[in-house]
């Protein structure tokens, strides 16, 4: 069972066509949680409500007046998530090595959905489990996405090669600069762990490496952060 709890979260569950198994409400609830609990009453969900003080010693100060129980976060079978990809002109799919912090798991998986990223590919050893805390840090995101999560990415780099897509790596130490760079579609973008970044094996594979260039002090960027900018400037190159 999967525990989803905050406002914008429960609204994009709601939203989406994940099977909610019941739903949580704080006594005397604002306007915005009688929303979602009346949308939730028409998809036939039972709605809890529960004194404000046991709901937040059950629940934590951080769950906005609202949980919800759902199944484990669906995620395909590698072969499904290949053979459902359209390998169309301006695909663009994001491919994740050992994200093992649940917030930068959950921010990735957050902006992959609002750049229109047609799937997202998750290393199944290593990297962070889809817990409450990646389904609240993506505000619900993961109930739009098609996901996987990938036993061996090294495989699936070549699977999607043969699909014709074009593989891009973030790489600081080696990559050109992404602006400089004349990249080809359908793409696969390609972000490593927080701290050792795509792993080498990994990076032989992609047809193109990138960098952001950094301007100040510092000589890194939080890789949800790189990724964001990666994601969207890899969108606008297809607008």
């Amino acid at each position: 069972m999967n525990v989803v709890y905050g406002l914008h979260p429960v609204a994009e569950l709601l939203r989406s066509q994940v099977e909610v198994e019941c739903i949580f409400l704080v006594e005397e609830p604002n306007e915005k949680q009688c929303e979602l609990a009346q949308a939730a009453h028409k998809r036939g969900i039972s709605v809890e409500t529960l004194p404000r003080e046991e709901f937040r010693q059950r629940f934590g100060p951080k769950a906005q007046g609202i949980v919800a129980y759902t199944a484990e976060v669906r995620t395909l079978a590698v072969d499904e998530w290949l053979d459902g990809l359209s390998a169309r002109p301006d695909s663009l799919l994001l491919v994740l090595d050992k994200i093992q912090d649940p917030q930068n798991l959950g921010a990735l998986l957050r902006t992959a959905e609002a750049a229109g990223v047609e799937g997202v590919a998750v290393s199944l050893h290593g990297s962070a489990p889809f817990t409450p805390v990646v389904y609240k840090a993506s505000a619900g995101a993961v109930s739009h996405l098609r996901l996987t999560q990938a036993p061996s990415l090294n495989w699936l780099l070549e699977k999607l090669k043969a699909k014709g897509y074009w593989l891009a790596g973030a790489d600081a130490r080696k990559g050109e600069d992404y602006q400089q760079v004349k990249l080809a579609f359908p793409l696969a973008l390609l972000l490593g762990s927080e701290g050792w970044g795509v792993r080498p094996l990994l990076l032989r594979r992609c047809d193109f490496l990138l960098r952001i260039p950094l301007y100040g002090k510092v000589n890194s960027l939080n890789v949800s952060v790189a990724g964001g900018i990666l994601l969207f400037e890899l969108r606008h190159c297809k607008r």
